[in-house]
């Protein structure tokens, strides 16, 4: 009787099968605000002076939310000089901050545009509002409010009050080059007159699942075998097996004298 010892010659070929394992992330679907309009930010007392704002002479005023909320008016504590009244824009931007001293970064967030005849030329002065295109204002964030007339000649500007350091999360400060480098230490123990308002700002989320990728590998071979017989006992005479046999086999016979093996084999077998 033979064992027969299979000595495999073939290579494998892994197949990965998933493991659907999720994640689930929130992703934001939609950002929108409410109707009801609130002021936020402001510092609208204890005025003490006014500076004028014409050309290249910028002002601006930080300001740092305790709310997120979406930023849609603010409110200028201003005023205009007689002189030469006559058609010309001012502008109020929104803009964020860069560098420690948090001055604005020279891009608009959110802007607005009104005709300077729209001003009192009273010294006393009134809150002019600007309604800008609703902006989201995160919590802890500073942002500056930028205060400029580009297109005035001289004679023609805009004054814009302010009071002592009264408002604790921002500074005043002024650019002399049209808003290309900003000094904050002069307005550092200044705040100007403002009120910034919006209304509550809200997300819409939805989760997504993110596959985890976890696989198993399912092996299938190329069934190629070759065989090794190893015999159990001992023979008498001489044994030739004239095939080779892919699994394990049977002999039917035990033999005596000189004599080749020409007989068939019971086998669960597979020919090469």
């Amino acid at each position: 009787m033979y064992e027969a010892t299979l000595t495999p010659k073939h290579e494998y070929k892994a197949t990965l099968v998933a493991e659907h394992k999720y994640e689930a992330k929130l992703v934001p679907w939609a950002i929108g605000g409410g109707t009801s309009l609130s002021r936020y930010e402001y510092n609208n007392t204890g005025e003490v002076g006014y500076v004028e704002i014409a050309g290249a002479t910028w002002y601006c005023q930080t300001f740092t939310p305790q709310i997120t909320h979406n930023l849609t008016l603010v409110k200028l504590f201003i005023f205009t000089d007689d002189v030469g009244v006559h058609s010309l824009d001012v502008e109020v931007a929104i803009q964020n901050t860069t560098g420690d001293d948090n001055h604005p970064d020279g891009e608009d967030l959110t802007s607005a545009t009104f005709d300077r005849e729209e001003l009192t030329t009273d010294e006393a002065s009134e809150w002019k509002e600007s309604e800008l295109t609703q902006y989201r204002v995160n919590k802890g964030t500073t942002y500056a409010i930028v205060l400029r007339m580009p297109d005035a000649e001289k004679g023609e500007v805009v004054n814009w009050w302010f009071s002592g350091n009264n408002y604790p999360r921002g500074v005043a400060g002024v650019s002399e080059d049209g808003g290309v480098t900003w000094d904050m230490e002069a307005g550092a123990e200044a705040d100007f007159l403002f009120e910034e308002w919006g209304v509550v700002s809200y997300g819409r989320w939805r989760a997504t699942l993110e596959p985890i990728h976890l696989y198993t590998a399912t092996l299938n071979p190329k069934r190629a075998y070759g065989v090794t017989f190893e015999p159990e006992h001992k023979y008498i005479g001489t044994m030739k097996a004239e095939r080779g046999y892919s699994t394990t086999f049977e002999a039917e016979h035990k033999y005596t004298s000189s004599m080749k093996a020409s007989h068939k084999y019971t086998a669960k077998m597979e020919a090469k």
